[in-house]
């Protein structure tokens, strides 16, 4: 009897344990089984997808195509970091490697054969203010390859009143160029700019890609404020209503970003030459700056009044200086902000130029997060040329970001990222919203020593 009943208690404690393991493996069974479930149905819609791209016309097919990663993935919730819909949207960029196809130029080509179409289907037209109408911008992009983050960035800041010019690297492809040119065709406002650059990384004809569309611009139209330049590779975090009330309390100012006491005067000491379609730096050295400028550092975008840059493109101080840059290193990076630096530079009397130190000059026109140890934010994408190259873990950041523009972002990496910041703003501007701390852009114009 004694070993029975050992055997029975044995059995028992055997089937009590037993139901333990299976209750507490239960919901880890059930999160895999659903998680499974969730991969197996995204794999089965991004089919369904791609079979119905298939036989959609053209403008169906791309209007369908930028439209699904917003449709896709809930950004409300990759704001907020919402764990599942955070994993669930990691799993679908690390299941295709974070590459993505680019659209086909050769499809983009019929895209605008119908531009009335094109317009309605993609939602350009749209109502606009009286404040937007009465403060035109111009804004300059440069681009020289994937011809739906243009059109999809263009769409972001586009309003009949402004004022656009495309510049496109001279390296580009002929069926590039060609969808470039197709899609400017829709717009009377929109054109390439008329003089074209072949681009070498930090060579002086970024600066001369700008300065081409700049001149361009002052040409095609009087009216307009303030000329904002861009990389097809960028998104506003502003409205063009947002972007046009903060522009107006600047007031004339320029925004250009300017750095005195970090320089890195070996760019600027030493000549550079281009050897085998790359910038190296020489022995030589340069003579000193023209006029006795005091060179300072900055950034090739900014936000320019337009009576800044008609000096810039006809005082002879300025010209003497722009022919001086052509054998530096970026001289996209400390030509606006040497102009604009008159604490150092009075002389120069540039409009809307800086008066007080560089070092404490504010700078709203961009979000940026560097390869470096003083940033403030962690880049969750990854770097390219020592910027951050936005993923899914900044999207909180640019959120709340008070910088007009984020630089930068790549469709063929990471395009839920993309779409959930290319939604919001297109929410806001659809519903004529404006959401501004406006005692910060006070405090920006008021003085340097504010403490937001």
């Amino acid at each position: 009897m004694p070993g029975f009943r050992g055997k029975r208690a044995f059995l028992f404690l055997l089937g009590f344990f037993s139901s333990v393991y299976l209750m507490s493996n239960l919901s880890l069974f059930t999160q895999v089984s659903s998680q499974t479930r969730m991969r197996g149905e995204l794999v089965a819609k991004t089919k369904l997808h791609s079979d119905e791209l298939v036989t959609l016309t053209p403008l169906q097919r791309y209007a369908a195509h930028v439209q699904y990663h917003s449709k896709e993935f809930k950004c409300d919730k990759l704001f907020e970091q919402d764990v599942g819909e955070t994993s669930r949207s990691q799993e679908y960029l690390e299941r295709n490697n974070f590459t993505f196809p680019a659209f086909p130029e050769s499809v983009f080509l019929k895209v605008t054969k119908d531009c009335a179409a094109f317009e309605r289907i993609l939602g350009y037209k749209r109502p606009y203010s009286i404040t937007e109408i009465e403060f035109p911008l111009a804004f300059s992009i440069l681009t020289h390859a994937g011809i739906e983050a243009l059109e999809r960035l263009l769409r972001v800041i586009y309003a009949p009143q402004n004022h656009y010019c495309i510049h496109v690297d001279r390296k580009s492809s002929p069926l590039f160029f060609d969808a470039v040119q197709t899609l400017t065709q829709c717009f009377p406002n929109v054109f390439i700019a008329s003089r074209l650059e072949d681009i070498i990384y930090a060579h002086f004809s970024r600066l001369r890609a700008d300065l081409n569309c700049m001149e361009d611009l002052l040409v095609k139209d009087r009216k307009w404020k303030y000329l904002l330049n861009f990389a097809s590779t960028e998104i506003p975090l502003k409205t063009n209503l947002e972007i046009v009330n903060i522009l107006k309390k600047l007031n004339g100012s320029n925004d250009i970003r300017e750095v005195y006491r970090r320089r890195r005067l070996e760019r600027f000491v030493f000549r550079y030459s281009v050897s085998k379609g790359t910038l190296v730096k020489t022995n030589q050295y340069l003579p000193p700056p023209p006029h006795n400028l005091t060179i300072t550092k900055g950034l090739a975008y900014g936000a320019f009044s337009r009576q800044f840059l008609e000096f810039a493109l006809t005082n002879q101080i300025a010209r003497d200086f722009l022919l001086w840059t052509m054998d530096t290193h970026s001289p996209d990076e400390h030509y606006w902000a040497t102009l604009n630096n008159l604490y150092h530079n009075p002389f120069l009397l540039s409009p809307g130029g800086f008066t007080e130190h560089p070092d404490k000059k504010r700078f709203i026109s961009r979000f940026v997060i560097w390869n470096g140890k003083e940033q403030r934010y962690r880049c969750h994408g990854r770097y390219r040329h020592n910027i951050c190259v936005f993923g899914l873990g900044d999207l909180p950041s640019l959120k709340v970001a008070l910088k007009l523009v984020a630089n930068k972002f790549d469709l063929q990496y990471d395009p839920v990222t993309y779409a959930c910041v290319e939604g919001i703003v297109r929410k806001r501007t659809v519903n004529g919203l404006v959401l501004l701390n406006h005692v910060h852009y006070i405090c920006y114009i008021l003085s340097s020593n504010c403490s937001l």
